[in-house]
């Protein structure tokens, strides 16, 4: 399962949205591999 650009944590162009999607993508493929 993969949530990036199909499913962001926040839509938004703040700095800290886009963090906290990075954040949330490296979690999940680092759990999947």
């Amino acid at each position: 399962i993969s949530y990036g650009k199909e499913r962001p944590v926040a839509v938004c162009d703040d700095i800290s949205c886009w963090s906290q999607n990075r954040r949330a993508v490296t979690v999940l493929n680092g759990a999947g591999s």
